[in-house]
């Protein structure tokens, strides 16, 4: 973890050698969950329903949900 140079109040982090190795092997197990997700789910919703999580994930939305 290193600080950004660019505003020290964040911190940027990369993945270890090992973590990519990690993350790699993780990945099959990764799609065919959101294979078999897509199957139970339906492939419209399952879309929908990640665009919807991509929102609200959004530093957009975290400024339209601001209650002041």
């Amino acid at each position: 973890m290193v600080a950004d140079e660019h505003d020290k109040r964040n911190r940027l982090v990369a993945l270890t050698e090992a973590g990519r190795a990690k993350l790699a092997q993780s990945m099959p197990l990764w799609e065919e969950a959101q294979r078999r997700f897509e199957r139970a789910f339906g492939e419209e919703k399952a879309r929908v329903f990640r665009a919807t999580l991509d929102d609200i994930a959004s530093p957009e939305f975290a400024l339209r949900f601001d209650c002041k």
